[in-house]
């Protein structure tokens, strides 16, 4: 019984150290992304693979938060950056849906007929892509530094795209 207490009272302090919602505070300055989502300023996200070492904001299952001003205070507020040790992603949150998530910097693409991936490097700068032809959908991951909500209002206004979403990571925790 004392060792089942003991594990217990461990797994409540380790619970305690890693907040699993975002605070107010974070909230007030947001600014607005596109269909709902805003983009959190004050903050940049990692996946769980890598630690930056410092307080975590939030914890989610598949990225954390860390305050941006501590790893990268000059990244754009929608754009993904690199530090020495990882890639840093925006965060976003969703007042309505009271949800967190984080940009990766992908954008899935439909695209109109005869149009081709060469066609879209003349309007961004485009990393990677993968394309799933039973969805008639690509993934392209922008590069780094890009503005997203930049990238997505050219994609769409260059008339070679059927539809063009930001890809969202989106974790399950609400505001406090």
């Amino acid at each position: 019984m004392k060792w089942i207490l003991m594990i217990f009272f461990l797994a409540m302090e380790l619970k305690a150290q890693t907040s699993t919602s975002l605070d107010e505070r974070y909230l007030k300055n947001l600014t607005s992304f596109e269909r709902g989502w805003s983009v959190v300023p004050e903050l940049v996200a990692t996946p769980l693979s890598v630690s930056l070492g410092s307080e975590k904001i939030l914890r989610e299952k598949s990225f954390q938060v860390y305050k941006k001003d501590q790893w990268s205070p000059g990244l754009k507020q929608a754009s993904v950056s690199k530090n020495a040790r990882t890639f840093l992603y925006p965060v976003i949150y969703h007042p309505h849906h009271q949800k967190v998530g984080i940009l990766t910097g992908k954008v899935i693409l439909k695209l109109k007929p005869g149009v081709s991936l060469q066609d879209l490097s003349t309007i961004i700068l485009i990393d990677s892509s993968q394309s799933y032809p039973h969805l008639k959908s690509i993934v392209v991951k922008a590069s780094i530094g890009q503005d997203m909500s930049s990238v997505l209002q050219a994609l769409r206004q260059s008339g070679l795209v059927d539809s063009a979403e930001a890809e969202i990571l989106s974790g399950g925790r609400k505001a406090k």
